[in-house]
């Protein structure tokens, strides 16, 4: 069962130490749409922003998400390190 009504196609969920909140996170199902600059995400991770589009692209690991957060002025990503726990992904059937 999906934690939030928008998230499109969860693989997993896990708990950002610092505050505690919960997200789950999705395949990146378009890796190669992203502008040259960015590198590459494998992941997006799921967020509570109904005026945007939803989603941060991400690389998720066992103990660590880096999370686009935005781009600098020559269009480079900017990340922030998030710490994790609990990290689970949901069973495929």
């Amino acid at each position: 069962m999906a934690y939030f009504t928008h998230t499109i196609d969860p693989v997993g969920r896990f708990v950002e130490k610092s505050v505690g909140n919960t997200f789950e996170w999705s395949v990146n199902d378009n890796p190669f749409g992203l502008p040259e600059t960015w590198g590459s995400y494998r992941h997006k991770v799921w967020v509570n922003d109904p005026i945007g589009q939803g989603f941060r692209y991400a690389n998720v690991y066992k103990t660590c998400a880096y999370v686009v957060v935005g781009e600098d002025e020559s269009g480079k990503t900017i990340e922030e390190r998030w710490d994790i726990k609990n990290r689970h992904e949901y069973l495929r059937m």
